[in-house]
């Protein structure tokens, strides 16, 4: 079975990779996860049977102070866009 994980270069990503290293692990790099596009693309392309999404937009304090509807959008655009392709 397939398995794709989303935010696999971020701090819990790595770790995973560590115990599971059969896994597809994507980066921004691989897909901009806010193009819904760009994501219904990947998943058609890698058809996996399970996703792990550990994909954000994160920052520091200051950054997520000074643009925190940013961060929230993002966010949230990432999550629905996983969600509906995973579906």
């Amino acid at each position: 079975m397939k398995t794709i994980v989303t935010g696999g270069s971020g701090m819990v990503g790595k770790h995973l990779r560590e115990i599971a290293p059969d896994y597809i692990y994507l980066s921004s790099k691989d897909c901009d996860l806010t193009d819904k596009k760009q994501v219904f693309r990947l998943f058609c392309d890698l058809r996996p049977h399970r996703v792990i999404h550990l994909a954000a937009k994160v920052g520091g304090i200051l950054q997520n102070m000074s643009y925190p509807a940013d961060f929230f959008d993002k966010n949230i655009s990432m999550n629905s866009n996983v969600l509906i392709a995973a579906r």
